[in-house]
């Protein structure tokens, strides 16, 4: 019988009725894609999300979670070495394996920061060249579980047309892309998640206000910040920032900066 390897346990319940991983996977892309169709990039959050949570099948994470619920963990302890695994690195060295190019390091950017935040390209033990040299030990024990998902994965993805202009030499939109593919993977993550640990704050999102109802309540908030805030020069400053930022958003759509 294969073994099943899971991607969320429930304290006090047995491991039948904890989240698989392959249907979290599965779920967590779906979700994904649908929340980047709108920007034309559906099959780059959907790829990120499958690659997301590979590392979970190693047998130091399903170790992990078997002994953190009081379980026994012999069925792991053969193959698991005790430590405790990153378990997002495995996606990003498997995108730069299935795609040496860009294609590879953008989605490898989104996978291994999809728990600590995006990292950094130079920097130390924490830069995204460190961690795929470092945690490259890793893939090897998820590689059989991963072979099935990888394949399903398109041989090129093609980033939208406006993702790839720039500004004096800048690439600031795609910079912008790169962040708006991670919103989309963290969100559906951690909805996913939420959706399985907790049902009873998961059933109330349907019930949140209005984004228009929101900004009524948020611009009367301001409002009220503004007239009691001293008469000081960081807030004059902060007056002004206020000012450009409500007047920009009167402007022709387009890719703006505040710095």
């Amino acid at each position: 019988m294969p073994k099943k390897f899971y991607a969320h346990s429930l304290p006090d319940k047995p491991p039948d009725e904890w989240q698989c991983l392959d249907n979290h996977l599965k779920a967590v892309a779906l979700k994904a894609k649908s929340f980047a169709e709108i920007f034309d990039s559906s099959a780059w959050a959907q790829a990120a999300s499958i690659l997301h949570d590979l590392g979970k099948a190693h047998p130091d994470f399903q170790a992990y979670l078997f002994r953190e619920n009081g379980l026994d963990a012999s069925e792991y302890d053969g193959e698991s070495t005790g430590n405790r695994i990153n378990h997002s690195g495995a996606g990003a060295i498997f995108a730069c394996e299935r795609w040496n190019n860009i294609i590879g390091k953008t989605l490898s950017y989104l996978v291994a920061g999809h728990h600590a935040g995006l990292p950094d390209w130079f920097g130390g033990a924490d830069s995204l060249p460190a961690r795929i040299k470092h945690e490259q030990h890793i893939i090897d024990k998820v590689r059989l579980y991963a072979e099935k998902f990888i394949d399903l994965l398109p041989a090129v993805l093609k980033p939208p047309t406006f993702a790839m202009q720039c500004r004096n030499q800048e690439a600031v939109a795609y910079h912008l892309w790169v962040r708006m593919l991670y919103s989309c993977l963290v969100d559906a993550d951690f909805l996913n998640t939420e959706a399985f640990m907790d049902t009873a704050k998961h059933a109330l999102r349907p019930t949140f206000p209005l984004l228009s109802e929101l900004k009524v309540l948020f611009d009367q908030k301001l409002q009220e910040k503004i007239i009691s805030a001293p008469d000081t020069i960081i807030n004059t400053a902060r007056a002004d920032i206020l000012a450009a930022c409500r007047a920009a958003a009167g402007l022709e759509p387009g890719l703006f900066s505040l710095t």
